[in-house]
Parts: C-alpha cells; sequence; structure tokens
C-alpha cells in the first residue's frame, strides 16, 4: 500500500454526491504510470505567525522541492533520455509544445497542508502545483 498514492489518487477522483453513483462519470481509457516523484528537501515551514500566508494556529505549510523518476515505460517522456532525444525534432517540438514529456533534471515545488491532530500532525492536503506550472 502506497499512501502517497492514495493521496493522488484521492486529490485525482471525481466526488461522487449524496445522490449515489449516478453522478460518477466513467473515464475512457487506462491510467498508465509514467514515474514516481523523489522527496529532495524542504524548503521553508510556513505557520499562523507567517504575516504573508493565511494558516490557521492548528496547521503548518511545507514548501519542499521534488522531481520525476521515469519507470520504464516513461523513459520514453523524459526529455532528457535517450530514448526522447532520439525522436525526430518534430516529435520533441510537438511533445514539449503539448506537455507530453517530464523532465527530470528539473525540481519542482510543491506545498504539503498538515494539520494538528491531538498530539500529532497528519496530512491533509498536498499542492503538487505551487510555483512552475503543473507538474503532474
Amino acid at each position: 500500500f502506497d499512501q502517497q498514492e492514495n493521496i493522488d489518487a484521492q486529490e485525482e477522483r471525481p466526488r461522487v454526491g449524496s445522490t449515489g453513483l449516478s453522478q460518477f462519470k466513467k473515464e475512457l481509457g487506462w491510467r498508465v504510470p509514467i514515474g514516481t516523484r523523489q522527496f529532495l528537501q524542504v524548503e521553508q515551514i510556513h505557520n499562523w505567525k507567517d504575516a504573508n500566508e493565511n494558516i490557521p494556529v492548528n496547521e503548518l505549510a511545507v514548501d519542499f522541492a521534488w522531481k520525476w523518476v521515469p519507470n520504464e515505460f516513461g523513459n520514453a517522456f523524459d526529455s532528457q533520455s535517450e530514448t526522447f532525444q532520439s525522436y525526430p525534432d518534430d516529435v520533441q517540438k510537438s511533445a514539449t509544445s503539448w506537455g507530453v514529456r517530464m523532465n527530470t533534471e528539473t525540481s519542482m515545488r510543491s506545498r504539503a497542508y498538515l494539520h494538528r491532530v491531538a498530539d500529532k500532525w497528519e496530512l491533509r492536503l498536498i499542492q503538487w502545483s505551487v510555483g512552475r506550472g503543473n507538474p503532474r
């Protein structure tokens, strides 16, 4: 069981209303993982004392850096890989302009919100697209 995959799935899954499953739309096709996120470092921690942020007293906002690590299938989408570099220039250009690629050389910035519950901190939400566009 991978807790992060569960969080990602909950974030991406359409919400089911109180009227039942009739509001749930089925997606056509499949989801194929092309890589994983590798944690790099915590960059900053914000709390309620930070005047530039609107953080409740019982929460923390943690800014962190991570990067993509492609799997075997995802290697074809990594703009730094030999496979991607072997594609014709027009294919590389199309992949770049349509966002169908990942760059393992660049670190991404995200923010995690932690909520205090009794004597421990629990993850409430991760905003993957903080800063440089949407890294999904």
